[in-house]
């Protein structure tokens, strides 16, 4: 990853999210982990602890190229990316919480001369 120039960040994120993988999944020796493992691992994800689809790509991301620049092998997993996009309702503030935000905050008279 250092000479593909994945910045620390991005190398940390990626780790974290192998770790995640490594303790969730059944199978002992990560040679033998296939397709049907992996896609159990993200299903056990998203009923257990509702992950987010934008989670599940990560991870299925961080897999996918752990086993592509590690085990020299590349898996079909490009099915268990979620197909539709995510839609989330926006935060909203109540009438009162932006008045007592507003009523907050001190007014000064700029001088502009």
């Amino acid at each position: 990853m250092d000479l593909q120039s994945y910045s620390i960040r991005t190398v940390s994120a990626y780790l974290c999210a192998i770790k995640i993988f490594f303790s969730g999944i059944r199978v002992e020796d990560l040679k033998n982990v296939d397709e049907r493992e992996i896609e159990d691992f993200i299903i056990r994800r998203l009923r257990i602890q509702k992950i987010s689809q934008s989670y599940q790509k990560h991870l299925l991301g961080s897999i996918k190229l752990f086993y592509k620049l590690v085990l020299k092998r590349n898996l079909r997993i490009e099915h268990f990316y979620p197909k539709r996009t995510e839609k989330k309702l926006p935060n909203v503030y109540l009438k009162n919480d932006v008045k007592r935000l507003i009523d907050s905050c001190k007014y000064t008279k700029l001088s502009f001369t």
